[in-house]
């Protein structure tokens, strides 16, 4: 059965990458271009750039400053940073500083860039010393190192002693720019808690003048306004407490009043004496009324009303009976007088109770008013001796001049140069050369169209592969004629291949002979004559009796392949010159016989489509058991499309790395059109040289074909 090998010549089973090395080692030539150009200009350039030097020197930011005066004296301007975030922020905002245009004037000016020659390269000293600080900006950088509080001030220039100026003098002026800003920030401070201080001292003196002018209205100078206002509520509680007593007894002495009325009004012996209020005597005249009244009722059992001690007794009630009721009317009376002085007590203290109170509210709102001035007085007083303090520990701070940036480390004077770094460019020119150099080999492969690889063959064109001819050297001595190579060389690789291509044909007409075989071309100069004499030599020394038959009327080749005339031939018979035996002629290869192709007719398409042909055909089929023809190519002429339908199989050629995709299609497309069986595809012209076909062919290696065989010879 045919073959099928992949891109490089492998096996189906072969990798994606050896298809790459395939390629690579096929454009060898374009990645060999990029290693020499790539890695000579990385030279012409490094030998043109000047030499660099590189130094460093380090700054140091301290988490917090010294406390020399302990912590409850602070700084103005407190440089620590709360947190780790923000000591990162303020990393970075020194990193800023570091690289500012402020900061490069102030070293350009230490520098005296402006007059210093030498650090220029091209000794053209700058206008301004604006444009010296830019200059001195593209001669350092700074950088945090990484989980430390350490600043780097990397230092470049083509003089190391130069170098090692700028990294020092970017830190020295950073350390002092530092500083210099704490000094100024503490002297404005200081001027302005000065001016603050001279203002609260005035406003608190206004404030406690108004204070004590307010006292002195309010006679408060000897009294606080506390001890007045509790005065004045002891007052109101005395005179609360001595409004409910003389209300009480008012009470009191309504109740007698109303009861004493009453006894008035009633009969004096049935009202109840009340209270110990009740003048004494009332009572006592009750209780003789009462011891009377009882004799009489003695008398009155024993006597009539007429005897005298009856009528005596009854006097002598009727008497204390009198004295009874005026003295009811004088209890009265006193108690009416009572009576009045209680309302009169009452209204006294309740009218003082007025007084007090009021004076409490007055007290109240004047509270209000001096708490006012006091609170102002007070407040102004914090505020006086916080800005009296901080501007004394202002000033105290600001004559120790502590700070927590200082340089680490000066930088050192570089021994040998950071830039060009010449090992690295050649090592970056020939990574660069290799991609490149593939790249370039990937791309002119994508570009390349035509066929080049057998696995193309299945892709490109969906046929099978019958095998695989590789070039071969032509022989230059003239021994024999180049077409006729595997005559020659039997045991060459070329030979090979055409026998592993005999065999696949076999297997291919298993089923069916394929006893006429046509093998034509997409486009000429593709090789099908010479795999046409190949196959045929191959086939005869097989033991079958082969004949080729040269159909390629425009162009023929097979009678000059074998070194014979073309005065007759293919034509001849067709047109009744000459018969069948005598066109066919021997060749030097046993059992293989040539039917060239005569004279050049003007119609060939009619002659190869005419009954004559057909007639020919099947008469060399009953006296060969192969027959080969070698046809015109398939896309320029319509020869082998009618040449397919009258034969078992088409064979179709193709050359490595010549026949464009596209023609291959064509050309088996034609044939296929007209009902034609294409049995497989010969692949022409393959370098087995070439990585992947040399371990393909590498048992093929014992045959020598430097010299011809004795049996062609």
């Amino acid at each position: 059965m045919p073959s099928r090998r992949g891109r490089t010549g492998f096996d189906e089973g072969g990798s994606e990458l050896s298809r790459y090395v395939a390629v690579l080692w096929e454009r060898r030539w374009a990645v060999l271009l990029m290693l020499v150009l790539w890695p000579t200009l990385a030279s012409l350039w490094t030998q043109s750039q000047p030499r660099i030097y590189e130094t460093r020197a380090s700054v140091l930011i301290e988490a917090s400053v010294p406390q020399v005066l302990g912590s409850a004296v602070q700084d103005v301007i407190d440089p620590t940073p709360a947190n780790y975030y923000m000591m990162q922020d303020f990393l970075q905002t020194s990193r800023k500083v570091l690289t500012s245009d402020t900061l490069a004037r102030r070293v350009a000016t230490r520098l005296k860039l402006l007059s210093s020659a030498g650090f220029y390269p091209a000794g053209k000293l700058p206008q301004s010393l604006e444009e010296a600080g830019e200059a001195l900006l593209n001669h350092y950088t700074a950088d945090v190192v990484a989980e430390t509080r350490v600043l780097l001030v990397t230092a470049r220039h083509a003089d190391p002693s130069w170098a090692k100026k700028i990294a020092d003098a970017v830190a020295d002026e950073f350390v002092a720019d530092a500083a210099q800003s704490r000094e100024v920030v503490n002297q404005r401070t200081g001027e302005q808690l000065a001016d603050e201080l001279d203002r609260l001292r005035k406003s608190l003196h206004d404030a406690e003048l108004a204070l004590y002018e307010f006292k002195s209205q309010h006679d408060l100078l000897t009294v606080s306004m506390e001890d007045r206002a509790n005065q004045v509520a002891r007052q109101i509680d005395k005179y609360t407490d001595a409004l409910t007593e003389v209300r009480l007894r008012k009470l009191q002495r309504q109740s007698q009043l109303t009861e004493l009325r009453k006894l008035k009004e009633l009969d004096a012996l049935h009202v109840p004496v009340l209270g110990n209020d009740m003048p004494q005597l009332l009572g006592d005249l009750r209780r003789t009324y009462t011891e009377e009244q009882r004799r009489l009722a003695e008398l009155k059992t024993r006597y009539q009303d007429s005897h005298p001690q009856v009528q005596q007794q009854s006097s002598k009630v009727d008497q204390v009976l009198r004295e009874l009721s005026r003295e009811v009317e004088v209890a009265l009376s006193a108690s009416q007088i009572r009576y009045s002085e209680a309302m009169s007590d009452e209204q006294k203290v309740l009218a003082e109770l007025q007084t007090m109170k009021q004076e409490g509210m007055r007290l109240s709102r004047l509270e209000i008013e001096y708490n006012k001035l006091k609170r102002d007085a007070d407040s102004l007083q914090k505020q006086y001796n916080l800005i009296l303090n901080r501007s004394k520990e202002s000033g105290m701070v600001g004559r120790l001049r502590l700070s927590n940036i200082k340089v680490l480390d000066y930088a050192r004077i570089p021994k040998v140069p950071v830039s060009p770094r010449v090992r690295v460019v050649l090592a970056l020119s020939v990574m660069l050369a290799l991609l490149s150099g593939v790249l370039l080999a990937l791309l002119l492969d994508a570009l390349d169209r035509t066929v080049k690889a057998p696995q193309d063959i299945e892709t490109t064109l969906g046929q099978a592969l019958l095998g695989v001819i590789p070039s071969f050297a032509m022989d230059n001595k003239g021994r024999y004629p180049p077409d006729l190579y595997v005559a020659y060389h039997p045991r060459s690789t070329v030979a090979e291949a055409c026998r592993a291509i005999r065999t696949n044909l076999m297997f291919v007409g298993a089923d069916k002979t394929l006893k006429t075989l046509l093998l034509t071309s997409s486009l000429p100069r593709e090789g099908k004559t010479l795999c046409c004499v190949s196959l045929g030599t191959v086939l005869a020394k097989s033991g079958a009796r082969t004949l080729i038959i040269d159909c390629d009327l425009r162009r023929p080749r097979i009678a000059r392949a074998f070194g014979l005339s073309a005065t007759s031939g293919l034509t001849s018979v067709l047109v009744g010159e000459v018969s069948l035996d005598d066109a066919i002629r021997s060749s030097d290869v046993e059992n293989l016989l040539v039917l060239p192709a005569g004279p050049t007719p003007p119609n060939p398409a009619e002659l190869l489509n005419g009954q004559h042909f057909r007639t020919l055909l099947e008469q060399v089929g009953e006296r060969f058991d192969r027959i080969l023809i070698d046809s015109p190519p398939a896309v320029p002429v319509t020869d082998p499309a009618i040449l397919s339908t009258l034969v078992d199989g088409v064979v179709l050629i193709v050359r490595h790395g010549k026949t464009p995709r596209e023609a291959a299609q064509r050309a088996t497309q034609h044939v296929l059109d007209v009902g034609g069986h294409i049995v497989g595809v010969v692949l022409n012209d393959i370098d087995v040289s070439g990585k992947g076909y040399r371990s393909y062919y590498g048992h093929y290696s014992e045959y020598k074909a430097d010299e011809p065989s004795a049996q062609a010879q």
